[in-house]
């Protein structure tokens, strides 16, 4: 009989073997308990990869690699389990991962995966209440502490300095939660709220945004009413921001070149209401279908083409606007997609920075004098952000820099707007316990 430990042994192993990482439940696991064990089994073992690596070496004497990939698929599961399921008792994790060698065909293991997860008990520290902690990890490095790659830990300790990086790297370690904006047009966060926990969900103001709320737990947000109606969208409160930063100084004809599915767009369409209806430009059938969905479900107009951003089909200086929200290596989104961590290195970082200058290029050409092109990216590396800018300022003596400073801040803001606010002028969300990273600079044309 399949169980979500086995699952997830079974899905962790394939990651290992160099496949993606599926972190789907399968079909075969029916009761909802047993799918959400298996997704947190599976994604708190890969959010904390290098420090359970750490700790299998340390109890098992024998480096990671050098242990039969079925047998440290179960050894790290039950490591995970030990370290950070509180709930789970440690007999249960012990005995129960121990017991799945045979179904996951390394029996011969069993005694090795026992070892090791007995000793990981034995060192746990118990305190004068009589709880038990593990041995105190600040003494270990940052990057494997926090369980990142040493190089995107230093890259950040040099732009952010070591105290945003420490920030940075825990607050990627939280599981992460879903962030709805609301539509003020259609409710208002209290009543959503309301709304939400009559189907059983569970969620909170959000405390720096005052048009969003925080969904805890609960239900099918997806299948709910209050989404079907549309009086929510999931999106991050620094995307939220941006748009209501913006809108007010974003008049005329306005294209979203890279519009799917939909967040940026629709948000932006409900803040202009006397404005005409914005352009959405997608290239992928498939993500077209989506914000088409979107569209409908939100109930925004906007006129829809399929386009290449690198080539879009419109007039030259024929716009007023242009919202640019372009590929990138997301190390912002790490929070929401762990394996990020372990499937880029600098290379992947480097790789669409010429492709973010080309669409750069495309979307000023479409711009009348005065025009505005907002550039945005989830990533927190310079070369995709201050640097790409700082490059298309050089090749395009026509377009400045747009101050953030010199933008009043929404009214909906529940911090202060310097927090967002970087060096240079442009906007900076760095992660923390309430949102995910996002960078966005403002071009003028002069």
């Amino acid at each position: 009989m399949l169980s979500a430990r086995l699952s997830a042994a079974r899905a962790y192993l394939e990651f290992l073997k160099g496949n993606p990482l599926n972190t789907d439940p399968p079909m075969a696991l029916e009761k909802p308990a047993e799918r959400s064990l298996h997704q947190n089994l599976l994604l708190t073992l890969v959010r904390h990869q290098r420090l359970l690596e750490t700790y299998l070496a340390q109890f098992s004497g024998r480096r990671p690699e050098k242990v039969d990939a079925p047998a440290r698929a179960l050894a790290m599961l039950g490591l995970t389990q030990l370290r950070f399921l509180e709930r789970i008792p440690h007999h249960a994790a012990v005995f129960e991962t121990v017991a799945l060698a045979k179904p996951l065909g390394c029996g011969r293991a069993q005694g090795f995966i026992n070892a090791v997860l007995r000793q990981a008990q034995r060192s746990l520290v118990q305190t004068p209440t009589g709880e038990n902690h593990w041995p105190d990890e600040t003494l270990l490095p940052l990057a494997v502490a926090t369980s990142h790659p040493d190089w995107l830990v230093e890259r950040w300790q040099k732009q952010y300095g070591e105290a945003a990086t420490q920030a940075i790297c825990q607050a990627n370690n939280q599981p992460p939660t879903l962030t709805l904006r609301v539509d003020t047009r259609k409710t208002t966060p209290h009543a959503l709220i309301s709304e939400l926990a009559q189907t059983g969900m569970v969620a909170q103001p959000h405390p720096f945004w005052q048009e969003a709320v925080q969904l805890e737990h609960g239900g099918n947000l997806f299948q709910s009413p209050v989404f079907v109606q549309g009086h929510c969208y999931a999106q991050d409160v620094p995307s939220q921001i941006v748009m209501a930063w913006v809108a007010p100084h974003l008049p005329g004809r306005l294209l979203d070149a890279c519009a799917a599915p939909g967040g940026k767009l629709t948000h932006l369409a409900a803040l202009r209401p006397q404005a005409p209806p914005m352009l959405a430009m997608e290239f992928v059938a498939g993500r077209m279908l989506r914000l088409k969905d979107n569209l409908s479900r939100l109930g925004t107009e906007a006129l829809v083409l399929m386009g290449d951003a690198l080539k879009p089909p419109l007039a030259q200086e024929s716009l007023d606007g242009v919202v640019l929200d372009v590929p990138c290596s997301a190390t912002g989104t790490i929070r929401k997609h762990p394996v990020k961590k372990w499937q880029r290195g600098l290379e992947d970082v480097l790789a669409n920075v010429p492709l973010q200058q080309a669409m750069l290029q495309a979307a000023a050409g479409l711009l009348r004098v005065g025009g505005l092109l907002l550039y945005i990216t989830c990533s927190l590396e310079q070369e995709e952000n201050q640097a790409q800018v700082a490059t298309f300022l050089a090749n395009n003596p026509s377009f400045s820099r747009v101050d953030w400073h010199s933008l009043p801040a929404p009214a909906a803001l529940l911090v202060p707007a310097a927090d967002y606010i970087s060096a240079e002028g442009d906007f900076v969300a760095l992660p923390n316990a309430g949102q995910m990273g996002l960078y966005a600079a403002l071009l003028q044309k002069t």
